[in-house]
């Protein structure tokens, strides 16, 4: 009985150690996954991540491609823009330019306004009617009725006897067959004295916005070796070459079309005359008048200003064009000489430091 409880005793102990390593081994792999569940949640943040990222980058690259489009579309509607103003500017030229009185004009400069008038009214007719508003301005109200005819008369008149350059008589009735010339006619001679002192013997010469002003040659006390006279009128361009022609001076002398409004005279002169010109240009477009001068090649540029209207009456302009000049005028140009002549106010200007 004895060995038997023994036995007994040793088979109960040894169930009760498997039952505890069958316990131990139970709980063992509970206690190995536990770390496995407790990474689960941050592998699936972390796979999400991954996706999300994946798939912005998807969509970046899907719209890169569209983005890149962008600049070339917009430029392509910038230039159908352009095209299309053009064509409105040329299509108003061509109905301005029917009537006689702006069909004289240079191309450029009838266009450049008619841009001008479209963009600053909605309907055609008023850039239409602003158009031959500003055209009579810088062209239209220095016509004389019949001028251009009787001019190419008198030139072709003349044109046998030669010696045009020293007939003082003939440029008289010429200059009074423009306005802005005629008005010089009371003080002409103490004009041309004062244009005398910076044009002389072998002098080059560039006139801008010349209108009548070069047949006032034969008044200039010296003989300036070349002169290249600009403006926007065709006939007036005309009939200039014509008298440049009858005088003999050759290549020397020549008239071209040149819109100072736009652009600025490529050659290089010892004078630059702007007679009365500077207001036209300002009224045109703020601040193009200093433009011009400080892009001249010009040795001297002599500017000049009306003191009174061309009605005649003075109604304190000489003083408003001389505060607009002298405080306007650029630090890279010096004024060396006022002189007021008549009824006109005169400067010489110079680069600053030559």
């Amino acid at each position: 009985m004895a060995a038997d409880g023994i036995e007994a005793k040793a088979i109960q102990d040894g169930e009760a150690i498997q039952d505890g390593e069958a316990a131990q081994e139970a709980q063992e792999p509970q206690e190995a996954q536990e770390p496995q569940e407790a990474q689960e949640p941050q592998e699936a943040q972390e796979s999400q991540e991954a996706q999300e990222s994946q798939e912005a980058q998807e969509s970046q690259e899907a719209q890169e491609p569209q983005e890149a489009q962008e600049p070339q579309e917009s430029l392509v509607d910038l230039q159908a823009k352009v095209d299309q103003e053009d064509q409105q500017a040329k299509a108003l030229a061509d109905e301005v330019s029917s009537a006689r009185k702006y069909g004289g004009i240079d191309r450029a400069a009838l266009e450049r306004v008619c841009r001008a008038a479209l963009a600053a009214h909605a309907r055609r007719k008023d850039a239409a009617k602003a158009a031959k508003a500003a055209l009579h301005q810088i062209h239209g109200a220095f016509l004389v009725a019949g001028g251009h005819a009787r001019a190419r008369s008198l030139i072709f008149a003349h044109a046998e006897g030669g010696g045009m350059l020293d007939d003082r008589a003939l440029a008289r009735r010429l200059l009074a067959l423009h306005a802005s010339t005629r008005e010089r006619l009371p003080f002409l001679d103490e004009a041309y004295a004062h244009v005398g002192r910076f044009v002389r013997d072998g002098a080059s010469v560039m006139d801008i916005g010349c209108g009548y002003n070069p047949f006032a040659l034969p008044l200039f006390r010296g003989r300036p070796v070349s002169y290249l006279a600009y403006d926007i009128c065709l006939e007036t361009i005309e009939l200039l070459n014509a008298f440049f022609q009858a005088s003999g001076q050759g290549g020397g002398y020549v008239a071209l079309a040149l819109d100072a409004a736009a652009r600025t005279p490529p050659a290089r002169a010892d004078v630059a005359l702007l007679f009365k010109l500077l207001p036209l240009l300002e009224r045109q477009r703020k601040g193009r008048a200093f433009e011009l001068l400080e892009g001249l090649e010009a040795g001297v540029a002599l500017v000049s200003f009306p003191t009174g209207s061309m009605s005649g009456r003075k109604r304190g302009m000489a003083g408003f064009y001389a505060d607009f000049f002298e405080r306007g005028l650029p630090v890279t140009l010096t004024i060396t000489d006022k002189t007021t002549v008549g009824a006109e106010l005169f400067y010489a200007v110079k680069k600053t430091g030559s």
